[in-house]
């Protein structure tokens, strides 16, 4: 209205101009009023200018997918698009965005939104009149338990990644099917991690496919330095006598054969002869002794309390050179070539029998 009455006394103070430039020069003046109105009306009203800047304000909208099953995240306008971890976006003051989630497979299900109103499974709509921050949460749509079971004399703790496992006797989780978790022992201070059993084996990581319910069981042993002899076994041939030896122990821990001997089959002393031999799991040992020479009675095996049975002197016997065939003896020397070079074979093939025993004692 206040322009329009300005718009009238200006015109009225020119009745005498001709048609032509009055027109003009109505034209001019309404443009120049009217420009002198609008920034009058700017000055009187801050907020009309501070409204023109605000109109490119922008705020920041995070997206966070979290969850042990898969999933993403997009917005209408692809500027959030597939976010599977942590996301963000900047968008104008007061737009609307719209976000919906797709699953990565079958073997996970979306659970919902949740922040700035957000809930449920159906689409989450933020209006960015701030910053703005969105969670959506995935779960497996079917899954497998992994039961841990310690066992052992010692102690120690099991983790899982994915997060799950976390124990030191025993515990269970949940897991994606088809998912793959692998879990990791660690001894406790004064324990050893002896290896895996069940559904894992070795002594490093166990390394799982969800195919299926798992039972794994690590075993903690207290160590020890002295292993358990359960038996020994004695045997002779040639000129050794060889010990077969059941014994257990944790890993690392020894014990000590001993070779005895008697003159007379019934008194028996110690001897030099002794080794030393590191277990590294429950399983038989096979050493053998080289005998002195001459022979004695009868030998037997001792480690700790545990003794073999004595073995007889007679069922030991060094290696003989083959005779020579005598001078008188009238044979082709083909003939005599071919058994005394069969001769030296056999006996040197004897000899490279035990000497390769021995050397794997």
């Amino acid at each position: 209205m206040t322009a329009s009455l300005r718009f009238t006394r200006a015109v009225s103070t020119w009745p005498a101009l001709a048609p032509r430039a009055g027109v003009k020069a109505l034209a001019c003046l309404i443009v120049a009023t009217g420009s002198l109105l609008l920034a009058g009306a700017a000055d009187a009203h801050p907020s009309l200018a501070a409204g023109q800047a605000a109109a490119t304000t922008t705020h920041t909208l995070t997206v966070t997918v979290t969850g042990s099953g898969s999933g993403r995240v997009s917005d209408f306008d692809n500027k959030i698009y597939l976010c599977r971890t942590t996301c963000t976006a900047e968008y104008t003051t007061g737009t609307r965005v719209s976000l919906f989630w797709g699953a990565e497979s079958a073997a996970s299900v979306f659970t919902g939104w949740s922040g700035e109103g957000c809930s449920g499974t159906l689409l989450c709509e933020v209006t960015m009149d701030q910053d703005r921050s969105v969670t959506a949460t995935f779960a497996p749509a079917v899954t497998y338990t992994v039961n841990v079971i310690t066992i052992g004399s010692g102690s120690g703790t099991v983790t899982s990644e994915p997060a799950g496992i976390d124990c030191g006797e025993s515990c269970s989780a949940a897991f994606g099917v088809g998912s793959s978790v692998t879990l990791d022992a660690v001894a406790d201070p004064g324990s050893v991690f002896a290896g895996w059993s069940e559904d894992c084996s070795g002594d490093g990581t166990c390394d799982l496919l969800m195919d299926g319910p798992k039972l794994v069981e690590p075993i903690f042993r207290a160590p020890s330095t002295a292993a358990t002899v359960d038996g020994i076994g004695a045997s002779c041939a040639g000129d050794d006598v060889t010990a077969t030896v059941t014994a257990h122990g944790d890993p690392g821990s020894t014990f000590t054969l001993t070779l005895q001997e008697s003159d007379d089959g019934t008194t028996f002393t110690d001897t030099q002869q002794s080794v030393a031999i590191s277990v590294t799991e429950a399983f038989s040992y096979s050493h053998a002794f080289v005998l002195p020479l001459p022979l004695a009675a009868s030998y037997r095996v001792v480690s700790g309390d545990v003794t073999s049975e004595p073995v007889p002197a007679s069922g030991c016997a060094p290696g003989t050179e083959v005779p020579e065939a005598p001078a008188a003896m009238l044979l082709p020397l083909s003939l005599v070539a071919l058994f005394g070079f069969a001769g030296g074979v056999l006996y040197v093939r004897r000899r490279a029998v035990e000497s390769t025993r021995r050397m794997a004692s």
